[in-house]
């Protein structure tokens, strides 16, 4: 195990079950009560690169990991790039 000498860290063990919780609003992005859409999942990362996901909502959980990593790459990469290379396009900066 890694001792980095810190209270607080942590260290996720291979093979292992980790688990873990959602809630979410799908009503508003807002940081707000989140009216019963909760959860619990269990993680394993394996010692060969591969990971395992038990939910009884996986196809709600696989949809919501679509949209996340469709909006932390291919969305903030075309805002870096327009915000970067087509500046000259924009009136106001």
């Amino acid at each position: 195990m890694l001792d980095t000498g810190l209270v607080n860290s942590y260290v996720i063990e291979l093979d292992k079950d980790i688990n873990m919780c959602y809630a979410f609003n799908a009503k508003t992005h807002n940081l707000q009560y989140h009216q019963n859409n909760r959860g619990i999942f269990t993680m394993r990362l394996n010692s060969d690169g591969t990971t395992n996901l038990s939910d009884s909502q996986s196809p709600k959980m696989a949809l919501h990991a679509w949209i996340m990593m469709y909006c932390w790459t291919v969305a903030s990469l075309l805002e870096v790039f327009s915000n970067r290379y087509w500046k000259h396009f924009y009136k106001v900066h």
